[in-house]
């Protein structure tokens, strides 16, 4: 498993056998933004527009096909 925000996000670019759910620090990074931007928009229930937030307890997690989705890298469709 990827351990770096690096490595974490070469995975969700490139590996379709990546982790479903990435952290909003992961999220935030790969979109760009900054963390603190990205949890006050994932207190809302959205990252951005199409990009839910699920919570966990106290963790926000999003979905790596949401991400991959809005960004046009949709690995799991490049067979």
């Amino acid at each position: 498993m990827p351990t770096s925000t690096a490595e974490q996000l070469h995975a969700l670019i490139y590996d379709p056998n990546a982790s479903p759910f990435v952290s909003i620090a992961v999220a935030a990074d790969f979109l760009g933004i900054a963390k603190s931007t990205a949890y006050d928009a994932a207190h809302t229930g959205e990252l951005c527009e199409g990009v839910p937030v699920v919570r966990i307890g106290r963790r926000y997690l999003v979905a790596t096909a949401h991400l991959r989705a809005i960004a046009g890298t949709d690995a799991a469709n490049d067979d």
